[in-house]
């Protein structure tokens, strides 16, 4: 791969598998909640709060992941593989370890942790047995970052792609034979979850072998100094993405605090599962924005980040808003596949009209907040997210949800009001410049010839 060679398609050519990629991940968990409405709605709100709980403690795996694909990608840039392979192999070990720890963790403290936070009494025990599963399979979850990010960062998004789409074929396999063969409901999901993760990394593991080999580029760095820099941007990172898992949690006790059905858990549940689309696009397009910056910084090409970057965020915001409206607008059609019941087809559609706002202020904050964490800018987001957080996802939930009653529909006020503040935050703050004294190559020699 030249990067000087690459032309303005490069956003294209990196957004398409990587939003494929992320499509398929989200379309398997609406096959999963559809699947699990033919069980009981209950299954469903069960299944949400359980990876709800389950995404507060997979964050400690944005450590390594945020701050690997900003040091690889830089330092590709650099010209210097072999440096970004060192870096896999760190991540790889560190990841490794908590990612067995927390199998531990899940597989042993499932009853505990369900029974500390709170859960409506009704899904209880399926939310526990789902919980203990998947979770004790987190092990896979540590390690696909890892590889997928080191895919990406090399060029080859497609093979990415291929790995998860194959896992989450056999996932699906799985789950027909779990609901409407053998009626294991729940517990067969859960296994067909976790087998189609070893799936994908097993083969993310032999892509990455044949289709980079690492091991042929020489260059090495201090390992100090790899740590240090990926620890650097990926835990403020991660710090971030803990705060408001924490508040998402916070907030999932108080949907189980307005009634004891699980009604409200469900309600959020089925309309999350609806606005994963239109995230995903976002996503896709940041991730591809990403890569590109960091070449870009590797390169020393300052200007064409600003110009890369305003463009993801301007197609980001246009695609992600249409979508939402589509989805809106079809929600009373689309939803009689999941379920008979009009009252809760009509709150989740109210749900999915405010979340056009929540989309506004995600698809910029998402663009200019993780192309800010990319470049080793990360502290700023994670302050601002401790800030909002909790004084608008938590005490907005609280106060629109509880107080004012408006249970599931007052949650996604207040997670929209979140979005939109921070990402008014986000987008200053990349144009204000700030982040090119923080860029992680800038102590080499080599980029001031570069850059020159």
């Amino acid at each position: 791969m030249n990067i000087n060679q690459l032309k303005s398609k490069q956003l294209l050519r990196l957004f398409v598998p990587i939003f494929l990629e992320t499509f398929f991940l989200m379309l398997a968990g609406m096959l999963d909640t559809l699947m699990l409405s033919k069980v009981s709605d209950e299954a469903v709100g069960a299944v949400g709060t359980a990876n709800t709980y389950i995404g507060m403690f997979f964050i400690l795996f944005g450590v390594m992941s945020s701050g690997l694909i900003a040091v690889m990608t830089q330092y590709i840039g650099l010209n210097k593989k072999g440096v970004a392979f060192q870096a896999r192999q760190i991540a790889i070990i560190i990841n490794g370890v908590i990612g067995v720890a927390l199998s531990l963790f899940f597989g042993f403290g499932a009853d505990w942790l369900i029974n500390t936070l709170g859960v409506a009494e009704l899904i209880k025990p399926m939310t526990i047995l789902y919980l203990r599963i998947v979770g004790a399979g987190c092990i896979f979850d540590a390690l696909i970052p890892v590889f997928s990010c080191y895919l990406r960062a090399f060029d080859k998004s497609k093979y990415s792609l291929i790995a998860a789409f194959s896992g989450n074929v056999i996932n699906f396999i799985f789950n027909i034979f779990a609901v409407f063969v053998f009626h294991t409901d729940v517990f067969g999901v859960a296994i067909g979850t976790v087998v189609g993760k070893a799936v994908t990394i097993i083969l993310c593991l032999i892509f990455g072998k044949i289709k980079i080999n690492g091991l042929q580029y020489t260059e090495r760095q201090s390992r100090k100094q790899l740590i240090k820099d990926i620890v650097r941007v990926g835990f403020p990172a991660a710090l971030e993405t803990t705060i408001y898992s924490i508040a998402l949690g916070v907030v999932t006790v108080f949907l189980g605090m307005m009634d004891n059905t699980g009604y409200a858990a469900t309600v959020k549940t089925y309309a999350t599962q609806v606005t994963n689309f239109p995230y995903c696009v976002v996503f896709a397009l940041a991730q591809a924005n990403v890569i590109i910056v960091g070449w870009n910084i590797g390169r020393g090409d300052i200007k064409k980040c600003y110009k890369d970057t305003r463009i993801a965020a301007i197609i980001a915001i246009i695609f992600d808003v249409l979508l939402e409206l589509i989805l809106a607008l079809i929600s009373p059609w689309l939803f009689r596949l999941f379920t008979d019941n009009a009252d809760l087809i009509k709150l989740v559609q109210y749900a999915l009209f405010i979340d056009i706002a929540l989309e506004l202020g995600r698809a910029t904050n998402v663009v200019y907040g993780q192309t800010l964490k990319s470049t080793g800018d990360s502290i700023f987001p994670a302050v601002i997210a401790i800030i909002f957080n909790a004084s608008i996802t938590i005490g907005g939930a609280y106060l629109f949800g509880i107080v004012l009653k408006l249970n599931a529909i007052g949650v996604f006020i207040a997670l929209a009001a979140d979005e939109c503040v921070r990402a008014i935050f986000m987008s200053i703050r990349w144009r204000q410049g700030k982040w090119e004294k923080k860029i992680i190559v800038k102590h080499e020699e080599k980029y001031n010839e570069v850059a020159s």
